[in-house]
């Protein structure tokens, strides 16, 4: 379910974390980002799928939502973003090798290419204490 809020800023219904769950769209005319909030918990659940928090109300749920995410944003020029991921970074999900991947500050003027291991979660740097 979606709901419109404003010209270019819709809700988009999460299920599974918690009751009445919602991420944002943002767009502009072919251009999107999405703010996941807590659906997704970390960039770790693109690698594990099976990874879910102790808040996820309903884990099951919450897997499929996210199952559902990645498979519309995986290859996009979609940028993403959930509230606890480092130093809330936007990135962008990439397949390789048998698996997806969180990609942070890929240049769109680039051809997209198939994530390798040096791109993975490992390589996004943690936000400094404090913030």
């Amino acid at each position: 379910m979606n709901i419109p809020i404003a010209p270019g800023l819709t809700a988009r219904h999460t299920p599974g974390h918690t009751l009445g769950h919602y991420g944002l769209v943002v767009s502009s005319g072919t251009d999107r980002a999405l703010i996941l909030g807590d659906a997704v918990e970390c960039p770790l659940q693109l690698e594990e799928p099976d990874f879910y928090a102790m808040s996820d109300v309903d884990p099951d749920l919450a897997a499929r939502t996210r199952e559902a995410l990645w498979r519309e944003l995986e290859g996009s020029e979609a940028l993403v973003t959930g509230a606890h991921f480092p130093g809330l970074q936007f990135g962008r999900i990439l397949k390789g090798e048998g698996r997806r991947y969180f990609s942070a500050n890929v240049d769109r003027r680039q051809p997209q290419r198939a994530a390798t291991s040096t791109d993975r979660i490992a390589s996004i740097e943690p936000s400094p204490a404090g913030e």
